[in-house]
């Protein structure tokens, strides 16, 4: 768990919620989050209506459409979805209606998205006409995930900044419609982009343990010096306080508002100090009192409880902080210990080749190295041939 780099993720509405799981983060990818189809506005009446009305049937054909373009997408047939999703895309266009529009292009653009060869100024500029015609539209949900879709290209190729301002951009406009969960959402992502490794216009300084000092960056091409935690570090706890108390608005699971208290546990650490411990151990005892309710993560329950075991193993002196939770967090990593299978002989053929191969393997070179032992034992001082040797 700890040498395991990433990101959790939970299901939010209409979208997935990122997060991160304090000190080792796991890895939990989110899909699109497409929602569900946007019917057009062309009202839909009887079999006797569609076929007297072609604006009626086009309606039907696009509804039809866009479930085809959705099972598409689950079953990862971008090929086809693509085409699906510009057949919706063409036929909302013909009876002007933007909001299907939008919501098709958007689609069009995560399909683009996702092969090896990402033309990015076509998806981009698909994911800006996918915003614009819902904001003509008046649709918000579309919109903020089109801004999303923006950074998240940005993020994925590996253009740090324009991924950060289009983050913000996403952050500015969920604030501007007052959603609490699209405001977490965003500050979520944003705050994981933000404590990133730095990229290669950045040198890291540190001292013997390796710990982080300082930074030299370039700032409007002219070198400074940053001395202690980064600013990016700074603002990522601020942005992971706000989607703490963001969430706290919504209807959310207790699952939900654990991981956005390990998000925040994750960032103190990486601050560092020792009141940011002292407050990221807090975090975790709130994480951990929250899925203690919840019944339907146990898997993460006992990544919370070996974190904080792994807290108090690395800093003793946050004993008096956590010491409420450390039977619970001990008792439930032993459980788990006793309740792993033992290892048999493989089943599957392959698998069991490999298996007797490497048991031959041992086994060769553990009698190899006791023939050369047992060699080396017996061998005695070295005398000439003749007989006469001593004279």
């Amino acid at each position: 768990l700890a040498q395991t780099q990433g990101v959790f993720c939970s299901r939010g509405p209409g979208y997935s919620v990122p997060a991160m799981l304090g000190l080792g983060p796991m890895v939990l990818r989110a899909d699109s989050g497409y929602p569900e189809p946007m019917v057009p506005n062309v009202a839909m009446s009887s079999s006797a209506r569609l076929q007297s009305d072609p604006k009626a049937l086009l309606s039907r054909s696009i509804l039809e459409k866009q479930r085809l373009s959705e099972r598409l997408c689950a079953a990862q047939e971008w090929d086809a979805a693509l085409d699906a999703f510009h057949a919706v895309a063409e036929m909302a266009s013909d009876i002007g209606d933007q909001k299907v529009e939008g919501w098709a292009v958007r689609g069009m653009a995560h399909c683009l998205a996702q092969k090896e060869d990402v033309d990015d100024e076509l998806v981009l500029g698909m994911y800006a006409h996918s915003r614009d015609c819902a904001s003509n539209a008046g649709d918000v949900e579309t919109q903020f995930l089109a801004l999303t879709g923006i950074a998240t290209l940005q993020r994925l190729l590996r253009r740090k900044e324009a991924a950060v301002k289009a983050w913000d951009v996403a952050l500015d406009f969920a604030r501007a419609e007052c959603e609490p969960d699209k405001v977490a959402y965003a500050c979520t992502q944003a705050a994981l982009l933000l404590l990133e490794s730095p990229d290669s216009s950045t040198i890291d300084m540190v001292n013997e343990d390796k710990k982080h000092v300082h930074e030299v960056r370039q700032v409007n091409e002219a070198p400074s010096l940053e001395v202690g935690p980064s600013l990016s570090t700074r603002r990522a706890v601020k942005l992971l306080n706000e989607a703490l108390v963001e969430l706290s608005k919504t209807d959310h699971q207790p699952k939900q508002a654990a991981i956005a208290s390990m998000n925040l546990a994750t960032a103190l650490l990486k601050l560092g100090g020792a009141a940011n411990k002292r407050k990221a151990a807090q975090q975790m005892l709130e994480a951990f009192a929250k899925l203690r309710a919840c019944s339907n993560a146990p898997d993460l329950q006992l990544a919370v409880a070996c974190q904080i075991l792994q807290l108090h193993e690395r800093s003793p002196w946050l004993h008096d902080v956590l010491e409420t939770a450390m039977d619970a967090c001990l008792s439930m990593v032993s459980r788990s210990e006793e309740a792993k299978p033992a290892l048999g002989f493989p089943c599957d053929p392959e698998d069991r080749y490999a298996y007797e191969k490497a048991m031959w393997a041992q086994k060769k070179l553990a009698k190899m190295t006791s023939e050369q032992t047992d060699s080396e034992d017996d061998v005695g001082p070295a005398y000439p041939k003749s007989e006469d040797w001593r004279r």
